[in-house]
């Protein structure tokens, strides 16, 4: 008798990137790197803004889309891992689900110095069929949009050097 578990949709890329410089793009959880990001708050856990860093296990990051405003919470990071865990608790407009938790997490490719990135989420049984391909196809957006911001970052450490 198999066990039916929560959706849940993971994509895989090889970023094509050191993983000290991918992580220090990941870590904050501000998505610079998403082209439809436009403003990114740092809250205290309780939703006050405040100076917080930005490793704050339990703080809040309030994430304006051109389309949407997200919160979400920052469950875990670890360093040691190269992995960040947060949780989407408030969604403007709402999304049809209840509850979603994400995870990225990172792994160095000795081979040519790339990077391996695994981005999931674990959503509620309520997440529709529709929702789970739309978050599929968002993080390979993802994936592509971090490659784009990398390359160019890449290419201003040049400019200054």
């Amino acid at each position: 008798m198999s066990s039916v578990g929560s959706p849940h949709v993971e994509e895989t890329a090889i970023i094509e990137s050191p993983i000290e410089k991918v992580w220090k793009s990941v870590r904050p959880l501000d998505f610079k790197f998403l082209p439809d990001v436009e403003n990114v708050e740092v809250l205290a856990s309780d939703g006050d803004k405040k100076q917080v860093t930005l490793d704050s296990v339990g703080g809040l990051r309030k994430i304006k889309y051109k389309k949407s405003t997200q919160t979400v919470k920052i469950l875990e990071i670890s360093d040691i891992n190269y992995s960040i865990t947060y949780d989407l608790i408030m969604a403007e407009p709402a999304v049809g689900f209840s509850s979603a938790v994400y995870t990225i997490k990172l792994q160095r490719v000795t081979e040519n110095s790339s990077t391996f990135m695994s981005w999931s989420t674990d959503f509620s049984n309520d997440a529709s069929q529709e929702i789970l391909q739309d978050n599929k196809y968002k993080k390979l957006e993802g994936f592509e949009a971090l490659r784009t911001y990398l390359k160019k970052e890449s290419a201003e450490e040049q400019k200054k050097a």
